[in-house]
C-alpha cells in the first residue's frame, strides 16, 4: 500500500481555500422564450460552472430549471400546434373524435 509520500507531491493544504468562491451568478438577460434562448442559456451555466464562477451544485439547480422550461416551451408549441389542426378539421367539416 502506497503512503501519501509515495502516491505524489504533498499537497499544502493551508494553500487550498476551504470552500470555493461564492459570487453570485449574473441574473439572465435574456427572455427565455425561445428554444434557442433556453440552450443560450444553459450554455452559460455551463461554461460558468466549468471555469468555477459559481459551484456546480448551482449550476445543477439551474440546469434543471432550465431544462423544464424547455419542456414548457415544447408543449406550449405543441398546443398551439394541434388547436390549429383541429381549427382547420373542423373548418373542412371533419370535425369530432
Amino acid at each position: 500500500m502506497q503512503t501519501d509520500r509515495q502516491m505524489g507531491p504533498e499537497v499544502n493544504r493551508k494553500s487550498l481555500p476551504d470552500k470555493p468562491s461564492r459570487r453570485p451568478p449574473t441574473p439572465c438577460r435574456s427572455r427565455l422564450n425561445t428554444l434557442t434562448r433556453v440552450r443560450q442559456e444553459l450554455v452559460r451555466v455551463y461554461k460558468a460552472a466549468r471555469a468555477g464562477d459559481i459551484p456546480v451544485s448551482d449550476a445543477s439547480k439551474l440546469a434543471h430549471v432550465l431544462y423544464t422550461v424547455g419542456r414548457l416551451l415544447v408543449a406550449q408549441d405543441l398546443e398551439v400546434r394541434v388547436g390549429r389542426l383541429e381549427r382547420a378539421a373542423d373548418d373542412q367539416g371533419q370535425g369530432g373524435w
